[in-house]
């Protein structure tokens, strides 16, 4: 063998580890980020909470309005005020925030209608 073979065998070796080890560093790095992020995490959450008061202002009616003004009132939270701002007294989307009020009593939600 020629001494250019013997370099050329050296370069196919060690580019040959080199693959294999950055294999292997994405291997580990895929097991931990999973290990990682399954891990539950728990939360410190204060003894008390502020109240938060969720401005709303809503003017006419969409499609999916009622499921969306619904996630508010699903909030996991202790201390939490819905304010409906409605400007038009003849806009059909007090219905729907009347019918979510009447729908979760346990919430403190009002409506607000500009006269």
């Amino acid at each position: 063998m020629e001494p250019a073979d013997y370099v050329f065998l050296v370069l196919c070796i060690v580019l040959l580890i080199g693959f294999c080890v950055n294999f292997l560093i994405h291997i580990l790095s895929i097991i931990y980020g999973k290990w990682k992020l399954s891990q539950k995490r728990t939360v410190d959450v204060p003894e008390e909470l502020p109240g938060i008061s969720i401005i709303k202002p809503l003017v006419g009616v969409d499609p999916n309005l009622f499921d969306n003004l619904e996630t508010y009132f699903n909030l996991k939270y202790p201390q939490l005020e819905i304010l409906f701002c409605i400007q038009d007294e003849l806009d059909s989307v007090i219905m729907i925030a009347q019918s979510l009020v009447l729908k979760y009593p346990k919430v403190d939600a009002k409506i607000f209608i500009e006269v």
